[in-house]
C-alpha cells in the first residue's frame, strides 16, 4: 500500500501547488535575470543530458529496452531544455522567439511519449531491435531538435506562440499524473527484478 500512496502524493502534490498559485497570484513570485536564467539552464541541460546518456547506454549494456527509453526520455527534455536556454533574449538573440517560448514544452512532452513507451512489456526481439539500433533513435532526437532549433532562428509570430504554448502545457499537465503514476508502477517492478536477479 505505501508504494501506490507514495506515487499519488507525487501526482498530486504539484497540482495542489498549482491550484495554490492560481487562487493566489500573488505567491507566484518573479526573478528575471536573462545572463543568469541563460547559464544555470544550460548547465542543468547538459548535466541532464550527459546523465540521461549514461542511463540510456547502461541499460543498452543490460539489453533493457524499458530503461534505454527512460534514458531517451532524459536526453529529450535536457534537449531541449538547453534549446530554451540558448534562445533567451538578450543572451545571444535580441528579443523572444518561436524557442524560447515552447522549446521546453516540447521537450516535456516528448519525454512524456518516451515515458509511456517504456512502460510498455516489450517482446524480446522487440526489446532487442531497440538496443540494437539505439543509434537511430538518438540520431532522430538530435535531428528533430536540430530542426527545432532553425524554427527557434525563425521568425514565428509570437501570439501563435503562446497559444501552441499553451495548448502544450495544458496538454502535459492533464497527462503527466496518470503517465508518471502507471510509469513509476512499471518501473518499481523493473527495479525489483534488478534487485532479484542481483540477489
Amino acid at each position: 500500500m505505501r508504494r501506490p500512496a507514495g506515487w499519488g502524493a507525487v501526482c498530486v502534490i504539484p497540482l495542489v501547488g498549482l491550484l495554490v498559485l492560481l487562487a493566489e497570484p500573488s505567491y507566484d513570485l518573479v526573478w528575471e535575470n536573462h545572463p543568469a536564467h541563460f547559464w544555470l539552464v544550460v548547465l542543468v541541460g547538459a548535466l541532464s543530458f550527459a546523465l540521461g546518456f549514461l542511463l540510456a547506454e547502461a541499460a543498452a549494456r543490460r539489453a533493457d529496452a524499458r530503461v534505454l527509453l527512460i534514458g531517451v526520455a532524459f536526453l529529450a527534455t535536457s534537449g531541449y531544455l538547453v534549446l530554451h536556454a540558448l534562445a533567451t533574449p538578450g543572451v545571444l538573440l535580441a528579443g523572444k522567439n518561436a524557442g524560447f517560448q515552447i522549446a521546453s514544452a516540447i521537450g516535456l512532452l516528448e519525454a512524456g511519449l518516451f515515458g509511456a513507451a517504456s512502460a510498455v512489456r516489450f517482446h524480446p526481439e522487440t526489446s532487442a531491435f531497440l538496443v540494437r539500433y539505439r543509434a537511430v533513435i538518438y540520431g532522430l532526437l538530435v535531428l528533430h531538435m536540430a530542426a527545432w532549433a532553425a524554427i527557434s532562428l525563425s521568425t514565428v509570430p509570437r501570439r501563435a506562440c503562446e497559444e501552441v504554448h499553451v495548448s502544450l502545457s495544458s496538454v502535459v499537465a492533464l497527462a503527466a499524473p496518470a503517465l508518471a503514476l502507471q510509469t513509476g508502477s512499471e518501473s518499481g517492478r523493473v527495479s525489483g527484478a534488478y534487485v532479484t536477479d542481483g540477489a
